[in-house]
């Protein structure tokens, strides 16, 4: 939970320019914004906000939570959200852009804290894609954490990708370091009961 509301607040100060005074910006938003997203536990959903009835309605695909739930709109532009089921507990959005949300009860158990992060519903094409990068970031509460990569697509569909995942990384070294150590351990047996290792040195690197 705590991970989730930082990730929030982090996400909301980059995307408002960390300014301690509010900006003031007038663009024509429709009263009604439908958003498709994912949690940072893998769960699809898709949300609507209703700015007139100040009303926020999501449906978590992955773990069939739905609902319909009440907002209030802060001073510095969060949504404090009014969730009977204790899920939905905050928000930021840049309307008609990109939505984060604070969830409770995200996976498939509906017992995790995890970050949303939802995009305006819009048509697509491979056309708008192709022959362009993304960069892009992959949020995972357990596992590994954050995730860095760039995609790349073709006119075909064909994907390109790389990234940078530092348990992967992590997870690698410790691996190739404890068949070092099993390594030189077999290789000290050897020595005390003397058995012949053969001329050369054995490769421990």
């Amino acid at each position: 939970m705590k991970t989730a509301r930082l990730l929030l607040l982090a996400f909301s100060c980059l995307l408002v320019g960390c300014s301690s005074t509010p900006k003031v910006t007038t663009p024509p938003q429709n009263a009604v914004r439908n958003y498709n997203g994912t949690a940072s536990v893998g769960d699809f959903l898709t949300i609507s906000i209703d700015s007139s009835a100040q009303t926020i309605t999501y449906n978590n695909y992955t773990n069939g939570e739905t609902g319909t739930v009440a907002h209030t709109v802060n001073a510095d532009g969060t949504y404090t959200i009014t969730d009977p089921n204790g899920n939905l507990l905050a928000a930021y959005e840049v309307p008609g852009t990109v939505m984060m949300v604070e969830a409770a009860n995200a996976g498939p158990g509906r017992d995790t804290a995890a970050l949303i992060t939802a995009i305006e519903t819009a048509p697509a094409s491979i056309v708008m894609f192709a022959g362009r990068n993304f960069n892009y970031i992959q949020f995972r509460t357990a596992s590994g954490g954050i995730e860095l990569g760039t995609v790349t697509a073709d006119a075909s569909g064909n994907i390109t990708h790389a990234a940078y995942w530092s348990f992967l990384e992590l997870s690698d070294r410790a691996a190739a370091g404890a068949e070092r150590d099993v390594r030189i351990f077999l290789w000290s047996r050897a020595e005390v009961r003397n058995e012949d290792l053969g001329a050369q040195t054995p490769d421990l690197a």
